[in-house]
């Protein structure tokens, strides 16, 4: 059961754990002495307000990923209709060049069969000449003295020789005719190296819809009582003899190699400690007075500058501007967690 708690540990415990695990803790009491007066304490009326104000928070993210949902949804129906448009366009586009192409297809294709049909007609003609020399000279054999059939048939000789000689000149000019039909070069292509029609690129931007003044502020750290713990001071940085310039300091934060980056409020520019507060280097000089600073992620760290209301994304390695972003709004002190920042804003100033 248990019975007491201890402050140092900041946790409840039973009899038989004071004994073993607690033995050596300074500040151990009964439970109800810790729990007295806690109904009316600052702690727990804290703790019901960030509660609230987390609750109202999840509310107002939920609300904003469903109104995302929608714009989605919309883009998506968007994105549709423009390719239903570009297909159509294309389809358009390619009817068009269809209809030039068979206009100029017919065209050849007329003048072929004319000069094919006047062909016929003509070669057509001179065999009717031959048959009826044929059915002459075969009737003359018949009914007619040797004389006749002599004479005639030296008529019809000469004709055979011009017509013979106009057919010999008919097989040397005949040819027959075919279509082949090819894809131009660019149709060819369009075909083969078309493998998508688009693509999809996924942004992610900054939600400024939220209220930051409802944003509940955490701190990683057990809540202790101030009247039972003794701070001790380690060291101490003095910023106008390590940067050679004398400003305040708002902010900073502890990177992941346990180094130390602060904003140089007036000096414009970021410095990096080591564990020992000694100066490793410091940023060139930024575009406005810097308020506070947070780390990203393990090379980037966000800085904020109130009065010109924007951000800076800074490399860490190199401590140069990657990029800025205006919020449109005062921002002092920024955090992060899970690769996203917040940052208090002022509206009205």
């Amino acid at each position: 059961m248990l019975k007491a708690f201890c402050r140092d540990h900041n946790q409840p415990c039973c009899a038989t754990c004071v004994a073993i695990h607690h033995r050596k803790c300074d500040h151990v009491t009964t439970l109800e002495e810790a729990a007295n007066g806690i109904l009316e304490s600052e702690e727990l009326s804290d703790l019901l307000k960030r509660l609230k104000c987390t609750s109202v928070l999840n509310q107002e993210i939920i609300k904003e990923k469903r109104e995302n949902i929608k714009i989605l949804e919309d883009k998506k129906c968007d994105i549709q209709k423009e390719l239903q448009e570009t297909r159509q366009n294309i389809i358009d586009s390619f009817d068009k060049l269809q209809s030039s192409f068979m206009q100029k297809l017919t065209q050849k294709h007329n003048q072929n069969v004319k000069e094919l049909t006047d062909s016929i007609n003509d070669i057509e003609n001179r065999n009717k000449v031959i048959q009826n020399c044929y059915k002459l000279m075969e009737t003359c054999k018949t009914r007619s003295s040797e004389t006749q059939v002599f004479l005639e048939m030296k008529k019809i000789l000469e004709r055979e020789k011009e017509e013979v000689e106009e057919l010999e000149q008919i097989l040397t000019k005949h040819k027959s005719v075919e279509y082949e039909f090819r894809l131009d070069d660019d149709i060819n292509k369009l075909i083969t190296n078309l493998k998508t029609i688009g693509q999809i690129d996924v942004t992610e931007k900054v939600s400024l819809n939220l209220s930051a003044a409802k944003y509940p502020k955490y701190h990683i750290s057990e809540r202790m009582n101030l009247k039972e713990c003794i701070p001790q001071l380690v060291s101490s940085i003095s910023i106008k003899d390590k940067c050679g310039v004398d400003t305040w300091v708002y902010g900073g934060c502890f990177l992941s190699d346990n180094t130390i980056l602060l904003p140089l409020y007036s000096g414009q520019r970021l410095a990096l400690f080591n564990s020992n507060g000694d100066l490793i280097k410091q940023s060139g000089q930024l575009s406005g007075y810097v308020h506070d600073v947070c780390m990203l992620d393990p090379t980037t760290v966000v800085v904020t500058r109130c009065y010109d209301k924007v951000i800076d994304y800074i490399n860490i390695p190199t401590l140069t501007v990657n990029k800025t972003v205006s919020l449109g709004v005062w921002c002092g002190e920024i955090t992060s967690s899970d690769n996203n920042f917040m940052s208090d804003v002022v509206t009205n100033y």
